[in-house]
């Protein structure tokens, strides 16, 4: 069927309009979550997200661009999510940072310091 037909009947509410249209695009933007976070289950999450913010948004696509461009747009922004709630969740820790707590209960331990002789 045709993309534009399919579109019609997407946002006239049909659920089969819609998943017709995104099999269209479907490879192409895996292929896009794949590449933004580079991990296979992430990049399944992000497509799942791309699917659901397309269909939730639909009324909003103007057809200014085609509609693969749009849902193209779609999956780097929901993969980029993925990847930034990624680095938001990685924490660094600055070992030199006395507040910074340890892996290892060591402060009832001789320091190394202490056991060298003064000269």
């Amino acid at each position: 069927m045709d993309e534009s037909v399919l579109l019609m009947q997407a946002r006239g509410g049909d659920e089969h309009a819609f998943a017709e249209l995104v099999g269209l695009y479907r490879r192409r933007i895996w292929g896009v979550c794949l590449h933004i976070v580079g991990d296979h289950q992430e990049a399944e999450d992000a497509l799942q997200d791309t699917l659901v913010s397309a269909w939730q948004n639909l009324d909003r696509f103007r057809g200014e661009a085609r509609f693969g461009t749009w849902i193209h747009r779609i999956a780097a922004n929901s993969s980029l999510m993925i990847v930034r709630r990624r680095k938001a969740q990685t924490q660094l820790v600055d070992f030199n940072d006395p507040d910074q707590p340890t892996l290892i209960d060591d402060t009832g331990a001789p320091r190394f310091d202490d056991n060298i002789a003064s000269p």
